[in-house]
């Protein structure tokens, strides 16, 4: 069974990368908490993407990360980490980082490869994001 929310926030650019945009879709969240959604980048050349991602609690944080892609394309080189404190619901803002990765990755709902292999804070450009979820 899947869970439907609302995503809306803004991402900011600065230094080499001085762009930035808004992002409104929405996303649908599985059991495992893996998710999918179409959302529209109003920042980008291209306004619709494709966000795939995952869910994790751990150290008393909600914790996202997921790409973003054009629909026709399954490769990316942008992602985001963000979180938010623990409250028992996936609700809420979540703060963080997006970059440009310096090659592109695939992800896998089955391995969370990019989960486990792209470490954000490792990127040369790292810029703020945040993220508002609200179950529909």
């Amino acid at each position: 069974m899947t869970q439907k929310f609302r995503l809306d926030g803004n991402y900011k650019g600065s230094g080499l990368n001085n762009r930035g945009g808004k992002l409104e879709g929405e996303i649908e969240i599985a059991d495992n908490l893996s998710f999918e959604g179409l959302v529209n980048d109003f920042g980008a050349e291209t306004r619709k993407y494709v966000v795939q991602g995952h869910f994790r609690s751990e150290d008393g944080f909600d914790k996202m990360w997921f790409v973003k892609h054009p629909p026709k394309e399954s490769r990316t080189n942008v992602a985001f980490y963000l979180r938010k404190e623990s409250d028992g619901s996936l609700d809420g803002k979540y703060l963080g980082l997006w970059s440009t990765l310096p090659h592109k990755i695939e992800y896998s709902a089955d391995y969370e490869l990019f989960i486990a292999r792209i470490d954000v804070a490792v990127c040369a450009i790292r810029d703020s994001a945040e993220i508002n979820l609200h179950k529909i």
